[in-house]
């Protein structure tokens, strides 16, 4: 009897927990105008969040100039120079996808925006809500003059620890034992 309660101590002692992966994969229409769509995707801190869009998917800018979710330099050698304010830096294409993790739709200027051109990975550091918008320029106050929709492919990959099955199998095969063995004895 001690023999069969110092295996199931030591049985008890393997159960562990698996990592396995849950995927959210879905496709987002995103709209140009609004400047922002809600994925109505949730995110974890943790989770692995991957973003690509189709080069031959596009937009259309004010004057109906077709941009892809790569954006354009458009804006930036065709208009005189400047830099599109959402990003926040020289280098960031006109139209080009950008993304927002955040519990509201941002409705201000933020270094919390990310591009997302024709494709990013990322791993969430806030939980909250994904947005996904077009950098439209703020310089001529015409944050909504695009229009359009790209299609975004939108990947979460986030570990969570679940039971093993063989391991759960094996502590009930071990109990269904000790239930014969009390039976057999008494």
């Amino acid at each position: 009897m001690k023999k069969l309660v110092a295996l199931l101590v030591a049985g008890s002692a393997i159960f562990t927990l698996a990592s396995a992966n849950v995927i959210i994969d879905q496709y987002v229409d995103v709209t140009a105008n609004p400047l922002w769509t809600n994925t109505l995707i949730d995110l974890q801190v943790g989770d692995v969040l991957t973003i690509t869009n189709d080069v031959n998917d596009t937009w259309l800018t004010w004057d109906n100039v077709p941009i892809t979710a790569a954006g354009s330099d458009y804006f930036t050698y065709g208009k005189g120079g400047g830099y599109d304010r959402f990003l926040q830096t020289p280098d960031a294409l006109h139209s080009c996808m950008i993304g927002y993790i955040g519990s509201n739709e941002p409705t201000t200027i933020s270094s919390d925006y990310f591009a997302v051109n024709l494709g990013t990975t990322l791993t969430v550091a806030d939980a909250s809500r994904l947005w996904l918008g077009c950098n439209d320029d703020a310089k001529s106050h015409a944050i909504n003059d695009n229009g359009g929709s790209i299609l975004a492919h939108v990947v979460v990959e986030r570990n969570q620890s679940v039971p093993e099955p063989g391991i759960i199998a094996l502590l009930g095969f071990g109990l269904v034992g000790l239930f014969g063995l009390r039976r057999k004895i008494s």
